[in-house]
Formats: C-alpha cells, sequence, structure tokens
C-alpha cells in the first residue's frame, strides 16, 4: 500500500513529452534519410563511372598500343594486333561496344562486370591519322547523363 501511495516516478505528462519528443527526432532523421541515400549513390555511380573510363582508356592503350594499319570501317576501329586482326565495335549511336575479335574469337574488351548499372562507353567520332587514333568526347554515361568524361583520348599505335 505505500508504494501506490508514492509520489515518485513520472508524471503522464513527463511521458507524453518525452514519446512526443522522440517522435520529433525519428521524423526529422527518417526524413534525412532518403536524401543521404541519394547523395550516396550519387558518389558511387562516380565512381563506377571513372573506374570504367579509365578502364576502357587502359585497354584502348593497350590494345592499340601494339596494332599497325589502324582504320575505321564498317562501324568498326580494325587494326592488326599482335593477335591477328582485331576491331573494336563502334555503335552507331555513339557507344563503343568495347568486344575485340581475334582469330574469329570474341571476347569482351571491357568485361560485363566493369560495365555495372547502365554505364556505358560513348564517343563523338573517332579519327585515325597516320598511327594517331584519336576519341573524341570519350564519356560515361547513364541513362543519358554523362557521369565521367574526357575531351579528347589519343592513343599512338605501334606501327
Amino acid at each position: 500500500m505505500k508504494r501506490l501511495n508514492s509520489r515518485t516516478g513520472f508524471t503522464l505528462a513527463e511521458v507524453l513529452i518525452t514519446v512526443l519528443i522522440l517522435l520529433m527526432i525519428t521524423a526529422v532523421v527518417a526524413g534525412g534519410m532518403p536524401v543521404a541515400a541519394n547523395a550516396y549513390y550519387k558518389v558511387v555511380d562516380a565512381a563506377n563511372a571513372q573506374v570504367l573510363l579509365s578502364t576502357a582508356m587502359t585497354e584502348l592503350r593497350d590494345q592499340l598500343g601494339l596494332a599497325s594499319g589502324a582504320a575505321v570501317e564498317s562501324g568498326a576501329l580494325t587494326y592488326a594486333g599482335p593477335g591477328g586482326d582485331s576491331r573494336i565495335w563502334l555503335g552507331g549511336d555513339g557507344t563503343i561496344l568495347l568486344r575485340q575479335t581475334i582469330a574469329a574469337a570474341d571476347r569482351p574488351l571491357v568485361s560485363v562486370k566493369a560495365q555495372t548499372k547502365n554505364l556505358t562507353v560513348t564517343y563523338t567520332s573517332v579519327t585515325v591519322d597516320g598511327t594517331l587514333v584519336t576519341f573524341e568526347d570519350l564519356r560515361v554515361e547513364k541513362k543519358g547523363r554523362s557521369v565521367a568524361a574526357l575531351d579528347e583520348y589519343c592513343v599512338r599505335t605501334g606501327k
């Protein structure tokens, strides 16, 4: 009986105010989560795009660095590589399909796993001037939006 009549503890008003404060804090935190997640995904997309652009540049340099007789014909950049005739497919819509043909066997120039989350490598034009192959406006796009870009990328062929 002594305990029921005790004045220690929290009043109903104190409990309600505490719950109200916790609800307001939860609402503020929950409202900021989508903004933080969106910012995180943009940073991840930019990082993936930089990796893909770097990978594409490295592969183009590695493939064309030992090439001879580079020419743009029939939607492909053709060249004679150390393993025989090769080509890098150039899509009509400005995409680089990044496949290489060596002795009638295809292999990806940049693996499908490297081209993550709908990222595509695109270009404006490819020109061959002697031993210099120039890709104008080499960029990585996601759903038509540029994520990483390089104004010009030049590769000197081996011969």
